[in-house]
């Protein structure tokens, strides 16, 4: 079993991916290519040394470490007119960025006259000016920012206009009473609290401090009602499991539209290209012949590499995602193609609630699963992949 985690490879191995589904010019792809031997040779040195073999990687390095040995770069698409240097996409940082930004949101969970609002405002649209101003005088395009940087500068673009920011005042003042109502009893999260609606991937973080509590909310949460709000709160503090009030408001119009204004404002075009597959070519045939071409496309990207969890389809961002363990030459098309119509069923027929439980995959889905042709065949190739273990795809989990 895999024990051994090393730095930064998993991350130069989803650089390396991205970067050989588009073209790159001569110059860049003999960097790329050298800054690839460089990592191996130093993997492959410390596993000498230590005596070891490459099966002693944990899980995530050992798939970077085998897809940065099987890359055939003969593959690669050259072009001395590509955009950018591939050693500059998504690599390109703001110093300080975030440092600034935590202050501003600290100054934002307090903001409640209107002179102060009016002084936050001001900076919001500075600051995000003075971003751009950068990326122009360095000649880097939104998508060579790292990607927190891309979701600070499209937060600063939202909140530039001032009735978003008076929202976001309005619904810091919401959550801070709910969450302070709820956690008031208790001894873990000591109040006041603080509300930092921000780019989030968790619905929730508390975190205590010597000023009293941090709460991380996504930045669209921006848009709950009390009553919603007040079901977060209680979730959050552990004095309730349901979470069906904030699922439904996380899936409303109103939610999905910050969320999409927020994509868009990122400036990242999607994703979906892959060095030996492509999900939205995936998507296109499953959707023509599961779905009669009826399923609106999603967004698609390739995700981490993961030795069993191969697929997710998250529904507040109307993704899928597919682990970037399956973008490799000894993977077929098939075996793709399923994980994505596995995926597409979890957008059909969305959640199930038992008894308050969410319920994921139910007699209904697997009968739709069942449709797939040739199914045991992919399931398979997943099989191998997950070292001999039904990945959870397969499993009914």
């Amino acid at each position: 079993m895999g024990t051994v985690r090393i730095a930064g490879m998993v991350r130069l191995a989803q650089q390396v991916r991205r970067q050989l589904s588009r073209p790159m010019s001569p110059e860049a792809l003999a960097r790329l290519r050298q800054h690839v031997a460089d990592m191996l040779e130093r993997v492959d040195g410390w596993l000498d040394e230590a005596g070891s073999r490459p099966e002693a990687l944990a899980a995530p390095s050992r798939k970077a470490y085998e897809f940065l040995r099987g890359v055939d770069w003969s593959r690669a698409a050259v072009s001395d007119d590509a955009a950018a240097p591939a050693d500059l996409l998504g690599s390109f940082r703001l110093p300080g960025l975030r440092r600034r930004f935590e202050l501003l949101l600290d100054d934002l969970s307090c903001a409640a006259a209107p002179e102060k609002l009016g002084e936050l405002h001001e900076q919001i649209r500075t600051w995000r000016q003075r971003i751009d101003d950068v990326l122009e005088g360095e000649g880097v395009a939104p998508e060579q920012l790292r990607e927190e940087s891309r979701a600070v500068r499209a937060w600063l673009g939202y909140f530039s206009r001032r009735e978003k920011l008076e929202q976001y005042v309005a619904a810091a003042a919401r959550a801070r009473a709910a969450l302070e109502a709820q956690l008031a009893a208790g001894r873990d999260y000591p109040l006041p609290v603080r509300v930092h609606f921000r780019p989030s991937r968790p619905v929730w973080r508390l975190r205590a401090d010597r000023r009293g509590t941090l709460a991380i909310l996504p930045t669209a949460m921006i848009t709950l009602g009390p009553e919603a709000m007040a079901a977060l709160a209680a979730r959050a503090a552990g004095a309730s499991r349901d979470d069906s009030a904030v699922q439904e408001a996380m899936l409303s119009a109103d939610y999905q539209g910050v969320l999409a204004e927020l994509s868009a404002a990122g400036g990242v075009p999607e994703q979906a290209g892959g060095v030996h597959h492509d999900l939205a070519a995936s998507f296109a045939r499953v959707n023509a012949a599961y779905f009669e071409g009826r399923v609106p496309r999603p967004h698609l990207r390739w995700g981490l590499f993961t030795s069993r969890r191969f697929g997710h389809y998250d529904a507040v961002r109307d993704t899928v995602m597919v682990s970037s363990t399956l973008d490799r030459p000894d993977v077929p098309p098939l075996a793709v193609d399923y994980i994505v119509f596995h995926e597409l069923l979890h957008k059909v027929l969305g959640v199930r609630r038992c008894g308050g439980r969410r319920a994921v995959h139910t007699p209904e889905f697997r009968r739709a699963e069942r449709r797939f042709e040739r199914l045991a065949e992919a399931q398979a190739v997943l099989h191998r992949l997950a070292g001999g273990q039904p990945p959870p795809s397969a499993r009914g989990r």
